[in-house]
């Protein structure tokens, strides 16, 4: 359960970001504001070095993001096969999806083939009682960003975790480049994840960057552990057809997974025993003087 959370974000993120270009639409279903198909390459960060794939690196995932109203959701893959896509209870904008790890690409493609068209079907208030049937989405082309995201700087290593220092105003995490990214339309996500706040951050943007920058807010409280999630999305298709006023998308994206402890860092530590010493050197001084 956990991992398909983890796996989740990316789906959530795309759907909040991606605006749809048929604003002038009158009749919409208020219940989809987006659905779509990806398949993403997973990996595992936890040092300084380049991350590595993880157990089950190659990740095929189907949505709709809606409220609770939407029922009955099930994809049919290129072939005829069919798949509910069920739902998470726990998750609070009504998530449907279905999310499967695979051991390798081939093993993959044997069941979600990347060609072919996908038909979703689903059920809301609105578009009783035939439903929807949206089948405009393939994925046409194996098309994965070139490079894998990795965490470059903007905070230290320490063990298998990164550590970040939540008391340096203005402070960033830097991360390799986006090779091949089409400024515009493909997508850079970062998702942090705690066991208490469970999405307690979320940051992206369709521009070139190689870092994400928290200001001065207080996301994060010290000594807290998180997940953390980087993504490169490859945008293969946007569909603004089937249901109105939503949009779709078919994409494939690497993800890189690694732990994150929101603590001062050492230098932090060594400035604030410095200005300690400051103060309390004088208090000293007289003490013995006396």
């Amino acid at each position: 359960m956990q991992k398909q959370r983890f796996c989740l974000c990316l789906i959530v993120a795309i759907a909040l970001a991606w605006v749809p270009a048929q604003a002038d639409i009158l009749e919409t279903d208020e219940d989809v504001s987006s659905y779509g198909i990806g398949v993403i390459k997973v990996f595992t960060q936890n040092s300084a070095d380049a991350p590595t794939f993880g157990a089950t690196p190659y990740v095929f995932q189907a949505f709709i993001n809606g409220t609770e109203h939407v029922t009955d959701a099930t994809i049919t893959v290129p072939g005829g096969a069919e798949f509910g896509l069920g739902t998470d209870p726990d998750y609070l904008f009504g998530q449907v999806y279905r999310s499967a790890g695979f051991a390798s690409y081939g093993a993959l493609e044997t069941v979600f083939t990347s060609s072919g068209t996908y038909v979703l079907h689903f059920h809301t208030p609105l578009s009783d009682p035939e439903g929807y049937s949206v089948g405009s989405l393939s994925l046409a082309t194996v098309d994965f960003p070139v490079s894998a995201p990795q965490v470059l700087g903007g905070g230290t290593w320490s063990g298998a975790e990164f550590l970040f220092d939540v008391l340096e105003e203005g402070g960033a995490i830097t991360f390799s480049s986006f090779a091949g990214m089409v400024d515009g339309q493909d997508l850079i996500i970062l998702d942090i994840y705690s066991e208490t706040d469970y999405h307690a951050l979320r940051i992206s943007t369709q521009n070139p960057t190689t870092s994400f920058g928290f200001g001065s807010e207080p996301y994060f409280v010290p000594g807290a552990s998180y997940k953390a999630l980087l993504t490169f999305v490859k945008v293969v298709e946007a569909d603004l057809g089937g249901v109105p006023g939503a949009s779709g998308i078919a994409y494939y994206a690497t993800q890189t997974e690694f732990n994150f402890t929101a603590v001062p860092e050492p230098s932090t530590y060594v400035l604030l025993a410095m200005g300690l010493g400051v103060v309390l050197l004088p208090l000293l001084r007289r003490r013995f003087r006396r």
